[in-house]
Order: C-alpha cells, then sequence, then structure tokens
C-alpha cells in the first residue's frame, strides 16, 4: 500500500489540473479572469474569452510563448514538494479509530458516465464514510472534469456484507480553446486564445451494497448541464477500494 500511495498523488495533481478552472487559477500568467457570460441559441450558457497571449516581432524566426509552460513548470514544483519518506511515516503511525481508503468508482447511464478516483476517510466505531475526490463526467455532448464530496451510511448484513444509502455532489468544467494570429494597424503580430467553457453540477443519492474491496449500487442523479437541468438519471455502478 505504501508504495502505491506516492503516484497516486500525482495522479490526483495531474487529475487535478486537467479541471480547466484549477489549472487556470494556478497559472500565475491566467488566473481565470476575463471571462464573460453568454447564452447559446438553446439557452445553454457558457463563458467565453479572447485574450492576447504573446507578441511575435518575428514571424519568420520567434518562437511562440505559451502560456501552458508556466502551468507545466506549476505542475513540476507541486511534484518535487512530495516527500515519500514524510508520507510514510504518517501511515506508520499508531493505528487510530479511523480508517483511509483510497477507491474507484463508475457510474453509467446510456450516453452518460461518472468515473472517479478519490479517498474515504471513516471511524471504525460509526457506521459513516466521508469521501472526497476527483473524477470525470461524461455527456452525449461533452466531458467535465471536476469534484465529488460524498457520505454514505453502512450497516452490517452478514459477515463481509454491508449495505448501505448514501448522497453526494459534483462539479466540473469543459474547456475549448482556439489560437489563431490577428495583425494591429501597427504591423504587429500577436497570438490570439479564444476559449469557451461550460460548467456540469450534480447531485445524487444511493443505494448499494459492499462485499470486501468491492461495492454495486444504483443512484439517482439531477443534472445541471450548462445552466440547463436535465431529467433525473438512474445510473448503475461498480466501485473498488483499497
Amino acid at each position: 500500500m505504501k508504495t502505491l500511495l506516492a503516484p497516486i498523488i500525482l495522479l490526483f495533481i495531474f487529475w487535478l489540473q486537467s479541471c480547466a478552472t484549477v489549472s487556470e487559477l494556478s497559472d500565475s500568467s491566467d488566473r481565470a479572469l476575463g471571462y464573460t457570460k453568454n447564452k447559446t441559441a438553446d439557452g445553454k450558457t457558457i463563458y467565453k474569452r479572447k485574450r492576447v497571449k504573446d507578441l511575435v516581432r518575428d514571424s519568420g524566426s520567434s518562437t511562440v510563448w505559451l502560456a501552458s509552460n508556466q502551468a507545466t513548470i506549476l505542475n513540476d514544483e507541486i511534484k518535487s514538494d512530495f516527500n515519500n519518506s514524510k508520507l510514510e511515516k504518517s501511515l506508520d503511525h499508531k493505528k487510530s479509530d479511523y480508517q483511509n481508503i483510497f477507491y474507484t468508482e463508475a457510474a453509467f447511464q446510456d450516453e452518460f458516465t461518472h468515473l472517479g478516483l478519490g479517498l474515504g476517510l471513516k471511524n471504525r466505531k460509526n457506521p459513516f464514510e466521508f469521501k472526497l475526490g476527483l473524477s470525470i463526467f461524461g455527456t452525449p455532448e461533452n466531458t467535465y472534469a471536476g469534484f465529488d464530496i460524498a457520505l454514505r451510511w453502512y450497516t452490517n448484513l452478514y459477515r463481509d456484507i454491508q449495505p448501505f444509502v448514501g448522497g453526494g455532489l459534483y462539479l466540473g468544467d469543459n474547456k475549448t480553446c482556439q489560437e489563431s494570429f490577428e495583425n494591429d494597424s501597427y504591423g504587429n503580430t500577436y497570438l490570439v486564445e479564444e476559449c469557451s467553457k461550460t460548467y456540469l453540477s450534480a447531485n445524487y443519492v444511493e443505494l448499494g451494497v459492499r462485499y470486501k474491496d468491492f461495492s454495486l449500487f444504483v443512484r439517482e442523479y439531477g443534472i445541471t448541464d450548462a445552466g440547463i437541468i436535465i431529467p433525473a438519471r438512474r445510473f448503475i455502478g461498480i466501485g473498488y477500494s483499497f
């Protein structure tokens, strides 16, 4: 388990950066500023931004500097801050009543998919488990990257069989960008970026059963995609914890 912890944390960082808003906020050249709210013809809410990323002084020889380089450097700095020995030491500390559980989950319904990876915190002496994770949510039109928060209540039925009920919230975004070169009246050439961003939020209640490290559940989702409320969807899901 100790050898898996560092790769899992690094995967969390990578996945966290895949959420467009979080990635922008962690970029000192961006800070997620400049978006304006717009409505499409079908009533969906989108956020648009147009900005100059670089001045190209010599189009024949200049190398265009991209703002995304900052995010790459930031990722490397964050990764270097993690010290495996400190993590292992904290895990080897004295036993407590609290149990940390890593989990992966997948829930499906027609053209919708919810895939998650996260951490569960459970007290061995009570039936509740708190879960916090990162996930992607696929819809017929877009795929969103974001965050989950959930709570489950377990009861022991027979040996390792534990039925549970729970509920959770999800928030994610999707971002698409295009780059082009534009000239001003002075003959300068600029690299211009135009981005559109949409948000998806979802709440759900669930009913399921866990057997050892595996779980099977049914969820009822209420989904708001780009400001449009979608009729309730019932998902079937599976999970694995370790």
